[in-house]
């Protein structure tokens, strides 16, 4: 990575964003945020640092981006060609789709109001690293 720049902005960027989405697309189900932290730490960034500068809690600020690359997973192409292989509807891949991006929506919805809610409503509800 100093290869590509010395500005450890440039590179904390490169790694949390461009290689976590890349990962998000091959493995999913929150591989990249675990893989892409320990890249980080072992490069000598602060863990949990974005959040505290921030004034956020960093445990909920890490469950929010689980539950996002989980969520994600639920409509990626992977999930449902399986799943109308399995069940015989090959071919009603966008239709299956269709139906799932709904409720996605509405679950995406769902879980943004609670993470917010616990953010700045109840912020209590969710325990500070010491």
């Amino acid at each position: 990575m100093p290869n590509l720049s010395d500005d450890q902005r440039i590179q904390a960027l490169l790694i949390a964003f461009c290689f976590s989405a890349f990962l998000e697309g091959a493995a999913g189900q929150g591989a990249p945020v675990a893989i892409a932290a320990a890249i980080l730490i072992g490069m000598g960034f602060p863990p949990l640092m974005a959040a505290g500068q921030l004034g956020l809690n960093p445990i909920l600020t890490i469950a929010a981006n689980e539950v996002g690359g989980i969520m994600g997973k639920l409509i990626s192409p992977q999930s449902i060609a399986i799943a109308c292989a399995a069940t015989g509807m090959a071919g009603r891949e966008t239709d299956i789709f269709r139906a799932v991006l709904k409720y996605s929506v509405i679950l995406l919805s769902i879980v943004i109001l609670m993470i917010l809610a616990q953010a700045y409503l109840a912020p209590g509800i969710v325990p500070v690293l010491p």
